[in-house]
């Protein structure tokens, strides 16, 4: 049994919640950013945030240029759940 906890990480058995959580919130899915090794040696469901930085930077641009960091571009792209989402998976 997998008792859940919405603010705490995503553990394995909510990989499926995770997936959803992450392609409602950004339209796309969470494979292409799937870290397998951290995610098994941290016991969590985790995204490379480095993979996810570079999907940002293809959408947006050079955010930082714009005195931007990724919690803000995040936050005015995709909204505050959004980065509930991405905070918990990193």
């Amino acid at each position: 049994m997998c008792n859940i906890d919405y603010e705490a990480k995503y553990k394995f058995c909510e990989s499926g919640k995770a997936n959803l959580d992450f392609h409602k919130s950004f339209g796309i899915p969470i494979r292409d950013f799937y870290d397998g090794l951290m995610s098994v040696i941290l016991k969590q469901i985790t995204i490379d945030i480095f993979k996810f930085d570079e999907f940002l930077h293809d959408e947006h641009g050079d955010y930082e240029d714009d005195g931007k960091s990724m919690e803000d571009i995040v936050i005015e792209k995709y909204g505050n759940n959004a980065l509930k989402v991405l905070e918990r998976l990193i």
